[in-house]
């Protein structure tokens, strides 16, 4: 199948492990552009935090962040502003509720992460606890350098910001994790997801990757059979699904490639051009 449109999740799948973009995976984008095929970024991050050069590429017309929450599109080709297009986001009532439910619940280390407005917050606590996780030193460096630290309490934080994409969780102890995946199964108005160990993102029941990229495709009037999607985590599962072609990435965990119609090599292997190399002909 030739596509009409690549989705892609960014860590772990388009960039190596390192967080750089591979030379083959630069030069698999020119090769799409010029056969008018779109690419989609299709992240956990937040826009802020988008590596500039992704964001530089003028070829790119939509960024789906967040998990999902927000869809960005870029106004003109010619500028580099992005209009907000599409939002399923947390709300904040429902982040306070589970930020105190948690903190009377937990006393280990932990981290709170508002994604709101494109950006992350956290308050001081949640940052300095983020060195006590077990975190590799790439993602530490990401996470320590993409956050916005503030002197408010985290309701409060909410309360200013007037809306909340997601939240996200870093916790130390396994039982803390399974007591948050508890709080969230309670409410049938949301539910979590992941891409890291000990890590959790909680979101609008109705808000995923693979909802995200269906809401693209609406929007360009194209059937999702049309189209590939490239992930390697619990997060990506959902855009696996739904897209005509899921694929996962060699260094994906088993119960990921289950859900894949195919394997792609590995992110150190720049997977996704050579997947892409394969069924694009000359």
């Amino acid at each position: 199948m030739i596509p009409l449109i690549v989705f892609t999740d960014l860590d772990d799948t388009f960039l190596s492990s390192n967080k750089i973009i591979p030379m083959e995976n630069k030069e698999i984008l020119n090769t799409l552009f010029h056969r008018n095929i779109y690419f989609v970024p299709c992240t956990g991050r937040a826009f802020a935090a988008l590596p500039k050069e992704i964001v530089n590429i003028s070829e790119i017309k939509f960024i789906i962040c967040a998990d999902g929450a927000v869809i960005y599109k870029r106004e003109r080709k010619e500028s580099n502003n992005w209009a907000l297009v599409h939002e399923t986001s947390l709300g904040v009532d429902r982040t306070i509720f589970l930020y105190e439910h948690i903190k009377r619940n937990i006393v280990s280390p932990i981290s709170f992460n508002i994604f709101a407005r494109g950006s992350v917050f956290t308050d001081r606590d949640s940052y300095n606890n983020l060195i006590k996780m077990d975190l590799s030193q790439p993602v530490l460096k990401l996470l320590k350098s993409t956050r916005t630290i503030v002197s408010e309490t985290i309701p409060e934080l909410c309360l200013r910001m007037g809306t909340v994409e997601r939240l996200s969780i870093y916790y130390k102890d396994e039982m803390d994790g399974h007591l948050i995946k508890r709080i969230v199964n309670s409410d049938l108005t949301m539910h979590w997801t992941s891409s890291e160990t000990k890590h959790i993102h909680i979101l609008d029941a109705n808000c995923s990757k693979g909802n995200a990229l269906l809401w693209v495709c609406r929007y360009l009037n194209i059937q999702p059979k049309n189209v590939v999607f490239f992930g390697d985590s619990f997060n990506d599962i959902s855009a696996i699904k739904a897209a005509g072609d899921g694929i996962a990435m060699a260094n994906a965990p088993l119960f990921v490639k289950k859900n894949a119609n195919h394997i792609a090599r590995s992110n150190n292997d720049a997977g996704v051009a050579k997947y892409l190399s394969d069924i694009l002909p000359l």
